[in-house]
């Protein structure tokens, strides 16, 4: 049975039977089950509150008919989003499949299927000394080429959860973890006790950071304060593309302004790396000139994807031909330079779109922090060679049906079982 194919919102995997909730009256369906019952939850454009649902159900996972935004923390069980018409095939007690990390839900799937799916929980079941010993093992391919995964972080916490997953870094550290309680940036003292804070749990590893866009002042302060830790971890500042070059301190715009500022104090301990934020598809081709000119790039695949989801029908515009092209380039010349670009995407680098980017050249992905283990397995499981040829056979594929079932192939399949 095919599944249906939507957007990953939280990463994870369940199995269990569905609970469809309507409209208000739909609640009285919670009531009647027996306490601590567990089920998938799905719903429509109205989704019952965490508090009504909870007073006797457990859900386990989330299937949603809309596009909906990402769950809070709290909130977070394997989730898939945008599915179109899964209200209409799936009804209470239907046997359920929540993938989460490559956006799908199967609707009753045949015990092949199942059994997959119950294999790949109990390999995340295992003992947690055993797992943690194998999540801080850099992940590498069967043909030797090692792969890094960041913690894409909104906050503290979560930076903090790449940590137990065994990130190698975090590529984006977002504004929201530097933000006080009434949503103003820190002084330059908390925000440097937040980065050391960081950078010592980190162990050194590269931290990249979203630059503040508020005004000139929040930045100089932003950028003094990452000097000032600068011993405590490699940390680089990634700033929207629009203020140019910022690489050198006659850069126009008060970002350069800033940059050149904070350079000239005493407290200057590493020399702070400074990188272009790409966000629209339109601006995938200066990548290839900003790459010779600032120390790194990063690229958030969530909100190309999105703009490129407008007019790219379907549930895979990240792999449409021209883009395949011009990621392929990019990755190219991150190599020729020696320049690391961080492609990050909390939705949009899911575990089946994983290994074309692997193929097209791609090393270092930012990923939410609880699909970084994850995705280190599916990494070990591949070669380059065959994810080389998966992204071959996607670009050349006559319709996203095609690409869609090249995808599944693979991930059954001898040529890399993820």
């Amino acid at each position: 049975m095919e599944p249906i194919a939507g957007t990953g919102l939280c990463p994870g995997i369940a199995v269990g039977q569905a609970i469809v909730y309507e409209d208000a009256a739909s609640l009285m369906k919670f009531a009647r089950l027996e306490a601590d019952s567990e089920r998938i939850l799905v719903s429509g454009p109205f989704v019952p509150t965490e508090i009504a649902v909870s007073l006797r159900v457990r859900i386990i996972g989330k299937a949603w008919d809309e596009e909906l935004p990402r769950p809070t923390r709290s909130e977070i069980v394997p989730a898939v989003g945008a599915l179109g018409n899964l209200m209409e095939r799936a009804q209470d007690g239907d046997l359920l499949v929540v993938d989460g990390y490559r956006g799908m839900v199967y609707v009753n799937p045949d015990a092949r299927v199942v059994a997959r799916y119950q294999e790949e929980m109990e390999r995340s079941r295992r003992p947690q000394r055993v797992m943690l010993e194998i999540r801080h093992i850099p992940a590498q391919t069967q043909d030797g080429r090692q792969i890094a995964f960041y913690a894409d972080a909104a906050g503290l916490e979560e930076a903090w959860a790449g940590i137990e997953q065994g990130a190698d870094g975090v590529a984006l550290l977002r504004q929201e973890a530097i933000l006080s309680a009434d949503g103003l940036p820190l002084d330059v003292r908390g925000q440097e006790e937040r980065y050391r804070q960081i950078g010592t749990d980190y162990g050194g590893k590269t931290i990249v950071v979203e630059g503040f866009n508020f005004h000139e002042d929040a930045l100089r302060r932003q950028m003094e304060s990452l000097l000032r830790s600068g011993d405590t971890a490699v940390f680089a500042l990634t700033l929207p593309l629009e203020w140019g070059n910022l690489r050198t301190q006659e850069a126009r715009g008060p970002y350069g302004k800033a940059l050149h500022a904070a350079q000239q104090g005493r407290f200057v301990v590493r020399p702070l790396e400074i990188g272009a934020h790409l966000i629209a598809p339109a601006q995938l081709d200066e990548a290839l000139t900003l790459i010779v000119e600032d120390d790194f790039l990063t690229i958030d695949a969530d909100r190309i994807a999105e703009v490129l989801a407008s007019w790219l029908p379907g549930a895979y515009p990240l792999l449409a031909a021209d883009v395949l092209e011009t990621l392929s380039a990019i990755a190219g010349q991150s190599i020729r330079y020696s320049k690391p670009v961080y492609l990050c995407g909390r939705m949009s680098i899911t575990a089946d779109i994983l290994p074309v980017m692997i193929g097209l050249g791609w090393s270092r992905f930012g990923v939410a922090p609880e699909a970084i283990s994850m995705m280190k397995d599916i990494v070990r499981a591949v070669s380059v060679t065959a994810c080389k040829e998966l992204a071959d056979r996607i670009a050349g594929a006559a319709s996203e049906e095609e690409a869609a079932r090249l995808l599944l192939d693979f991930a059954a399949g001898p040529g890399g079982e993820v």
